[in-house]
């Protein structure tokens, strides 16, 4: 199972049935703090999605990190970050997209954070 911790924004959203939707994905918390250094920081677990799970979210796995690199909320947007789509990234052997499951580790106050 592919798995990667990483941090991100929760933001309120009246459009998702759940209230919110996260965002600002990154491998550490310092990248999270440069989009909003007033809200509160999520450490979470990026995961494929299992057997049961629901998930609109999508993240490229990046083969030669061994890691997810880009999470979106969905598909459409991450294919976005690539140029010439995803399927010739993945042809060349870079990495693959995968449906993803986001689960919450902690939370992080961004005041807390000295970089």
């Amino acid at each position: 199972m592919k798995e990667t911790v990483m941090y991100c924004h929760k933001r309120p959203s009246e459009r998702e049935e759940c209230g919110f939707w996260y965002n600002d994905f990154f491998t550490s918390a310092f990248g999270t703090k440069l989009c909003d250094a007033n809200l509160l920081i999520l450490e979470v677990k990026v995961r494929e999605v299992k057997d049961g799970d629901t998930s609109s979210y999508w993240g490229w796995w990046n083969n030669e990190e061994q890691r997810f690199t880009l999470v979106y909320l969905t598909r459409g947007i991450l294919s976005m970050c690539f140029p010439y789509g995803i399927q010739p990234e993945v042809d060349l052997g870079r990495g693959q997209d995968h449906n993803v499951f986001i689960e919450e580790v902690r939370d992080l106050d961004p005041k807390d954070l000295k970089f």
